[in-house]
C-alpha cells in the first residue's frame, strides 16, 4: 500500500497531511488510505473511460472476477491517468466515478487496496 501512495501522491501531493512523528500506527494508516483515494478522485480529468472498457474486457478474457476484476480495472485507470497527466494530455472524455469497486467499510478498503498494483 505504501508504494500505490508514494505512485500517487507524488502526482497528487494535495491531497497529503503531514502528520507528526508520534502519530499512531492507525493513524497514519488511515490518513494513507484517504490519501491514495483522494488522490484517485482528483486524478479522474485524466482518466480515459475506454481505459476501464479495454480492462474489463481483458479481466472477462482471463476469467477475473469481483473484487479482483475492480482492482484492474482501477489500476489500469489509475497507471492511464498518471502518464496523462505526466504528458498534460487530457482525454477526449473522463471518467465520472474513478472507482470499480465500493468497499463497504474500512476493513475492506484496507484488503481491497494493496490490490492496486501500479507496476
Amino acid at each position: 500500500m505504501e508504494h500505490l501512495h508514494q505512485s500517487l501522491t507524488s502526482h497528487v501531493p494535495d491531497p497529503v497531511i503531514p502528520l507528526g512523528a508520534n502519530e499512531r500506527l492507525a493513524t497514519r494508516l488511515y490518513r494513507m488510505t484517504v490519501e491514495i483515494r483522494d488522490a484517485q478522485w482528483a486524478l479522474r480529468t485524466w482518466m480515459n473511460p475506454a481505459v476501464a472498457t479495454v480492462a474489463g474486457r481483458e479481466c472477462d478474457v482471463a476469467g477475473i472476477t469481483g473484487d479482483d476484476r475492480a482492482a484492474v480495472i482501477e489500476a489500469a485507470q489509475l497507471k492511464s491517468a498518471l502518464e496523462a497527466k505526466s504528458q498534460d494530455s487530457l482525454p477526449p472524455a473522463c471518467t465520472d466515478n474513478p472507482r470499480a469497486a465500493d468497499p463497504g467499510d474500512y476493513p475492506a478498503e484496507l484488503a481491497f487496496q494493496p490490490s492496486l498494483n501500479l507496476r
